[in-house]
């Protein structure tokens, strides 16, 4: 009873048609049905399925005017937490492939990662529980340290990597955009 309040994904049914849905229609059904439903609960914030829903749009829309869609491959390198669901289901709305990250990765890993993924767009908490993940990412990729963040990234060890957008304020040269400007700002 708790998980259908919750929102679970729905089971197969006989006529095929809840077999067939995608990631972003469950999440419209779910936020009609009980849009100031409690999604996320912490000691830092409280958000309602509405507010999820709002967050991810506007991301959504910025990477969409970014020139970021279908098939598009973003990986995310993020804590747990509302960012992360934002991000993802933004990556479902626009139909791209989530490249989900380890947080645990080391400097080598990260790179292989990033190297074969394909991933255009990396999006990342730089940092999380004094866990640097931007100075992981500067040892993994280390041409990142004379990126502007304004050019697209040309970088040999992640060829298809482009730009970097960070859920925290632009405190490196190499982050082209931060969450807060794609919620609220459209993309740049």
């Amino acid at each position: 009873m708790i998980a259908e309040h919750v929102g679970t994904m729905p089971t197969p049914s006989v006529d095929g048609l809840a077999a067939s849905m995608t990631v972003p229609m469950w999440w419209s059904q779910l936020v009609a049905r009980r849009p100031e439903a409690m999604a996320l609960l912490s000691h830092a914030t409280s958000l309602s399925l509405a507010d999820i829903d709002r967050r991810s749009a506007n991301i959504a829309v910025a990477m969409l005017e970014a020139g970021y869609g279908k098939g598009s491959r973003i990986a995310l390198l993020m804590s747990n937490g509302p960012d992360w669901i934002a991000v993802w289901l933004a990556t479902q709305r626009i139909g791209a492939v989530a490249v989900l990250l380890s947080t645990f990765f080391a400097a080598d890993e990260l790179r292989y990662a990033l190297r074969h993924s394909d991933a255009g767009l990396l999006i990342l908490d730089q940092e999380w529980q004094r866990l640097s993940f931007a100075t992981r990412l500067e040892a993994a990729l280390p041409a990142l340290i004379a990126a502007d963040g304004q050019s697209a990234l040309l970088i040999d060890s992640a060829p298809y990597l482009r730009r970097i957008w960070s859920t925290d304020p632009a405190s490196h040269r190499w982050v082209a955009r931060t969450l807060v400007d794609a919620e609220c700002c459209g993309a740049a």
